[in-house]
């Protein structure tokens, strides 16, 4: 099970293994706001609604200690998307191909963002259906971007030592961050040696 972000070079693979990957529903938000502000629809205001809504009620079905959403809260989340994609979609019609010409014909990004939440409606909306998928892919962005800034920064490591104390105290200081304990006081005690 993976989580993508909305490359072209990833949509390859979601058709190759349809249902078994999700697709991060934070991009989406932002797309749909850049959408909202590049073609003044209130369409993308909708649909981030909706997939906030969505959001918003897994965390309160697992609050309340159940196992899953309500199957007609699901149904009714799905038909108000499905809906507003078709609508959407009328405002933001394909281009239909030029006579006599070949290849794909360009397609506006509000209307090639209302295309891929169409089609890839599954893996849109897996996490609201199995539990286990996140809505988004944020958390893993922001693990890996201390490292990833370090080397643009520095232009990387020069040693395996220098790169393995480097993983080492971050995997130290996100775990202490995530348990609510104040890194610093954990490194200070191992500096001190206790």
């Amino acid at each position: 099970m993976l989580l993508f972000d909305v490359l072209a070079r990833y949509e390859q693979r979601l058709s190759e293994v349809e249902g078994k990957d999700s697709l991060c529903n934070a991009h989406h938000l932002q797309e749909l706001r850049y959408c909202e502000e590049l073609t003044g629809h209130f369409w993308p205001v909708e649909l981030r609604r909706i997939l906030v809504e969505g959001k918003e009620a897994v965390a309160e079905a697992r609050a309340a200690g159940q196992t899953a959403v309500e199957p007609a809260r699901v149904n009714e989340l799905l038909a108000r998307y499905d809906q507003q994609v078709k609508n959407s979609l009328a405002a933001c019609p394909v281009r239909p191909p030029d006579p006599g010409r070949k290849g794909r014909v360009k397609q506006q990004d509000a209307t090639n963002l209302l295309l891929r939440l169409r089609d890839y409606k599954t893996q849109v909306w897996w996490f609201l259906t199995d539990w286990r998928v996140p809505f988004g892919n944020n958390l893993a962005e922001r693990r890996v971007r201390p490292a990833k800034v370090k080397l643009k920064v520095t232009g990387g490591f020069r040693a395996l030592g220098g790169s393995t104390a480097f993983c080492i105290l971050r995997s130290v200081w996100e775990i202490n961050k995530l348990n609510g304990i104040n890194p610093f006081d954990t490194l200070r005690l191992v500096f001190e040696g206790r």
